[in-house]
């Protein structure tokens, strides 16, 4: 799954909140200590896998659920690394309150349609950071036996 070229300016690729050196930093120093936290809410574990090295990651995020599963505030955009991950592979992992959640139908959605699943504070706190770009996903549906 690609972002869409015809997405209005300022979602999705074009306006990052936050510099891609912040985020390389994120990953290699924040991303540890955060995710000693993953297992309270709204902090989580996600896993993916590189869509060239194969690689599992297991990363923090901040997830809010949805009525059929979670929202993810994507504060360094829709074109990041492990978002383009989940994206292409059509699925994920999320560690959510000590449950395994797998994660299916990965899409990129604006503010708009990504409020009704965010507590008020977190999107007056979002909206001071320009963070405009949003994924959502939904659980998986159990395999019938």
């Amino acid at each position: 799954m690609q972002c869409d070229p015809d997405q209005p300016a300022g979602s999705i690729v074009d306006d990052v909140p936050f510099p891609r050196w912040l985020a390389r930093l994120n990953r290699r120093v924040n991303n540890r200590l955060m995710i000693r936290l993953a297992h309270r809410p709204p902090f989580a574990a996600l896993h993916h896998v590189g869509r060239s090295s194969g690689i599992d990651y297991r990363i923090p995020v901040n997830a809010f659920p949805t009525p059929t599963g979670f929202c993810f505030a994507l504060t360094y955009g829709g074109n990041s690394d492990w978002v383009l991950n989940v994206l292409d592979a059509e699925r994920a992992a999320l560690e959510y309150r000590g449950e395994r959640i797998d994660l299916v139908e990965p899409r990129l959605v604006t503010t708009p349609d990504a409020e009704p699943f965010l507590p008020r504070v977190v999107r007056v706190f979002l909206a001071v950071l320009r963070v405009k770009d949003f994924m959502i996903c939904d659980r998986s549906e159990p395999e019938a036996a």
